[in-house]
């Protein structure tokens, strides 16, 4: 089904020592919608009746769980044969590897990437350059990336693993000016407070703030 899409009056900017990030283009207000995402791709444990992990549903943690594989499964599987898939999953960062800044409008497959009377296959786009991956880079991906359920703005246990390549731009912070709700079809991050033009929007990957450190700021 067609799920909404939006972006608001932000962009991704280079962030000096933590990478990428997104900021704000003019002054926003609290409680502004800044984005909308559908899944580029997603999976459930719930279409496994023995998975023996649940997912702890907290933005871009790895964990080796039923729904994380089949979604490193499911993406492998459409990178093989679809252009726009592949070439958004390339720009993400896989925990070693820099990537080129890429515009959040490019994260989110739209009518400027694709034809809309064409399949997105290889073999409809002869002239975008296939991108080919193996499994330990999707897992890097997926694993630095990934999000789970988290619903009502709190986290909790879920079921669910997707990848939201926008929203994976947004950097931590222990006092974030943003918060996400991924509890439905489509992730939405929302200013918690007035935010100026040019100030770096941020949300909260995970409320152990030592297990983020662990994570993903060790370097």
């Amino acid at each position: 089904k067609h799920l909404p899409r939006w972006i608001g009056n932000i962009e991704t900017f280079e962030a000096g020592s933590k990478g990428r990030g997104v900021r704000a283009t003019t002054d926003l207000k609290a409680g502004e919608l800044v984005l909308l995402e559908p899944p580029l791709a997603s999976a459930s444990r719930d279409s496994f009746e023995k998975a023996k992990e649940s997912l702890y549903t907290i933005n871009k943690l790895s964990i080796e769980d039923a729904s994380h594989s089949f979604l490193c499964q499911a993406i492998m599987l459409r990178s093989q044969r679809e252009t726009v898939l592949s070439q958004i999953v390339d720009c993400l960062f896989d925990g070693t590897n820099t990537r080129p800044l890429a515009r959040l409008n490019d994260l989110m497959p739209n009518l400027s990437l694709s034809s809309p009377f064409l399949p997105t296959h290889h073999e409809y786009h002869p002239e975008g350059e296939k991108v080919e991956f193996n499994s330990d880079r999707i897992g890097a991906i997926v694993s630095t990336n990934s999000h789970g359920t988290v619903s009502n703005f709190e986290y909790t246990k879920g079921s669910d693993a997707a990848l939201y390549p926008a929203v994976s731009m947004f950097n931590h912070s222990t006092n974030p000016t943003c918060v996400l709700d991924a509890s439905s079809d489509c992730a939405k991050v929302i200013v918690k407070a007035n935010v100026k033009a040019g100030e770096e929007l941020s949300i909260c990957y995970h409320p152990d703030e030592n297990l983020v450190r662990r994570k993903w700021l060790k370097n």
